[in-house]
Order: C-alpha cells, then sequence, then structure tokens
C-alpha cells in the first residue's frame, strides 16, 4: 500500500465533516426507509458525494444500493 501511494495511485481529498453529516441525514431521509442504511454506510456515501468521487467501490451489496440510490456510480469488485 505504502508503494501504490508513494507511486500517486491514491490521491488524499478532504471535505469539510459537516458538509458529509448533512450529506448523510439527506441521504438517510431519502432513502432510509427503503434500505438498509447503518450509519457507517451513511457516512461512506456521503463522504464520496461530497469528494465527487467517480466510482464507488464496495463488497457490501447494502452499501452498493444505497451508493446507487445516491446517485453514486457503484460497483462490487470480482
Amino acid at each position: 500500500m505504502e508503494a501504490d501511494v508513494r507511486a500517486g495511485y491514491f490521491q488524499h481529498l478532504e471535505t469539510d465533516w459537516r458538509d458529509v453529516l448533512r450529506a448523510a441525514y439527506e441521504i438517510s431521509a431519502k432513502h432510509g426507509f427503503a434500505l438498509s442504511c447503518r450509519s457507517a454506510d451513511l457516512l461512506h456515501v456521503a463522504y464520496a458525494k461530497e469528494l465527487g468521487i467517480d466510482l464507488f467501490v464496495s463488497f457490501d451489496d447494502d452499501q452498493i444500493k444505497l451508493a446507487k440510490a445516491a446517485g453514486l456510480d457503484a460497483i462490487r469488485p470480482r
């Protein structure tokens, strides 16, 4: 992992945590009754939305469904 970071494969991004919490609340209010939403899933999806990521990758099917519902392009690796 350290070699990948040094090689520039990963980029460090930051956002204001208040914006992330606000986004998590909005995602929860919109999708919380229809989908399984754990708090950690909400925070991961909200951070991804706030950072404007291109692709959300997860091994958690519920998290992928939530990410897609929130408007993210989300996949499960093979």
